[in-house]
């Protein structure tokens, strides 16, 4: 357990967390909109991701919009690492963006923005309603996993493919990606973490684990409930991330 030196004295505090395998390094955002890093070899390594090398400040890496959420405050419900990347989709809209991150200096160089679509083209509809969060995984071939919070009762587990035009080369910024929706799902919201091949959902708030079927969305229990605890996790993030 580390300290992150954030006090949650409302709702609103840091969420959106993400692993770095490769440096040991948690994201996570604060209730500021900040991005923050901790190497979790060095509790007391907490610091500021900046972006660019010349710019000292912290970056605000977007905003989620005000349309009646029930924590309007909170930017981000959902976020995962890959490629060197902080990868998050921006609440309530249909664009996923990609902060590519110097791990030297924890430095964001550069922030790619995609356009989730259906397979007409078109942004997705309702994505004020349908795009509620919920988490994202992505697996060691560049498929991003979505699991939305339920909307009418209704969750939505989706698929991404970042790299559409090969097996290694992620989408160009300002791209189109389709948002393929593999299930309407249950009336929980869940997050997501890939151990290995493995995609685990773990129910928001619930003392409840899950395996997830990457093609189905069907769930089935990983971890039987003891009635140790029943807070359950707001965020994960796996240690054992497959890149």
């Amino acid at each position: 357990m580390f300290d992150t030196g954030i006090s949650p004295k409302n709702p609103y505090y840091g969420n959106a967390v993400a692993l770095n395998n490769d440096t040991n390094t948690l994201y996570f955002v604060d209730s500021s909109n900040n991005l923050r890093f901790l190497n979790l070899a060095d509790p007391t390594s907490l610091g500021n991701v900046k972006y660019n090398a010349a710019n000292a400040n912290t970056v605000s890496i977007g905003a989620q919009p005000a349309t009646g959420y029930r924590e309007p405050a909170l930017q981000f419900d959902n976020a995962t690492f890959f490629a060197d990347s902080y990868w998050y989709v921006v609440s309530e809209t249909s664009v996923l963006k990609r902060a590519v991150i110097d791990a030297a200096t924890q430095t964001i160089t550069r922030i790619d923005t995609f356009n989730l679509v259906d397979t007409a083209g078109k942004p997705i509809a309702n994505a004020d309603k349908v795009s509620l969060f919920g988490d994202i995984a992505i697996d060691s071939e560049g498929n991003l996993f979505g699991w939305t919070v339920p909307w009418n009762g209704v969750a939505t587990f989706f698929k991404v493919d970042l790299t559409p035009n090969s097996t290694s080369t992620i989408a160009s910024d300002g791209s189109n990606l389709l948002f393929n929706v593999i299930k309407k799902t249950d009336n929980f919201s869940m997050q997501l973490a890939f151990a290995g091949t493995t995609l685990y959902g773990h129910r928001t708030g619930k003392a409840e684990w899950y395996t997830v079927d990457t093609t189905s969305g069907a769930l089935t229990a990983a971890v039987a409930s003891n009635g140790a605890y029943t807070g359950g996790f707001r965020d994960i993030a796996a240690l054992f991330h497959a890149l």
